[in-house]
């Protein structure tokens, strides 16, 4: 019997040591980092974190921001008002003025000047509101007659129109579709900008600056190919004059970056905007502070300006 009990206490034993080595492993196994097949992805974070052009800069995130009504939700077009030291913004339904005060963050006035249409840019050049539609129409609104008036720039809905800003006295339109106005044109792989001269009221047959796809990789030739895929997207949606440098800045929501270029289209700087701020930027515009403005369409959340200061 003594044998008995001695064989089964050691049978006993046998089976607590195995079972206490499984329990040991597993927790070994449960601590092991599984492979995520999701890791061998490159996200756009990684991307714009990746090692790339000294050329290319990441727009900072400090920045002011207001928040702006969803009547606004699609803001559209930017400028500002030196006489009344703020905002003028539309959307891109109807011919409506919003003014705003950044600095209280309310929007002050609003006041209708045409109809509906795709409206894609605004400018204020003296006692004139300038709005254009991305089919080359254009409303010229007097404020002290409170009249408008409607006329062609002679680019199409092709061209697609899409930012307005005061150069020199004369107004700068930046086309996301085809470059080409006249017959016979041909500007493959490039964007183009052209001028609006307010003395005759007619637009340049040739464009005042061509950005083309080569033009953005030769500036940037160690580009990493995220960047390079940021680039190869770059399509207007607005368009600002810096008020001391004259520099022509570009805003592309396709890519979500800001070119920044001389009056001769070359390239002074390339800024990369973050997805999970810019979402859908649209509009730009400076004060009289040297103070950068950019508005974002809502995309699903809440449309809003941001600012950012010594630009």
């Amino acid at each position: 019997m003594n044998i008995l009990k001695y064989i089964i206490l050691l049978f006993s034993l046998s089976i607590c040591f195995f079972a206490c080595q499984e329990s040991s492993d597993l927790k070994s196994l449960k601590n092991l980092k599984p492979k995520n097949k999701e890791e061998k992805k490159t996200s756009k974070k990684e991307v714009d974190d990746a090692p790339g052009s000294p050329k290319i800069f990441k727009l900072p995130e400090t920045s002011e921001e207001m928040n702006l009504p969803s009547y606004l939700r699609e803001v559209s077009g930017l400028s500002f008002d030196a006489s009344a030291n703020g905002l003028i913004a539309h959307d891109d339904e109807v011919a409506i003025l919003y003014n705003i005060d950044f600095d209280k963050k309310e929007i002050v006035s609003k006041e209708k000047i045409g109809g509906s249409g795709d409206f894609e840019g605004i400018e204020k050049v003296d006692d004139k509101i300038y709005l254009v539609k991305s089919n080359g129409e254009m409303i010229a609104y007097d404020i002290t007659a409170k009249e408008s008036q409607k006329f062609s720039t002679g680019l199409s809905s092709s061209n697609n129109v899409e930012g307005l800003a005061e150069y020199n006295g004369n107004l700068l339109l930046a086309c996301k579709g085809k470059p080409e106005k006249e017959s016979g044109q041909d500007f493959d792989k490039s964007r183009a900008v052209y001028s609006f001269n307010l003395q005759s009221m007619h637009t340049a047959k040739s464009p005042f600056m061509l950005i083309s796809e080569d033009k953005l990789k030769n500036y940037a030739t160690d580009a990493s190919s995220g960047e390079k895929d940021r680039l190869e997207k770059f399509a207007p949606s607005g368009i600002a004059v810096h008020p001391k440098t004259n520099a022509v800045y570009i805003l592309s929501n396709r890519g979500r970056m800001l070119l920044v270029t001389n009056a001769q289209a070359e390239i002074q700087k390339i800024y990369f905007l973050d997805y999970q701020i810019h979402k859908h930027p649209e509009g730009i515009c400076f004060d009289a502070q040297n103070r950068m403005y950019i508005a974002n369409e809502a995309d699903g959340g809440t449309a809003v300006i941001y600012r950012y200061s010594n630009y």
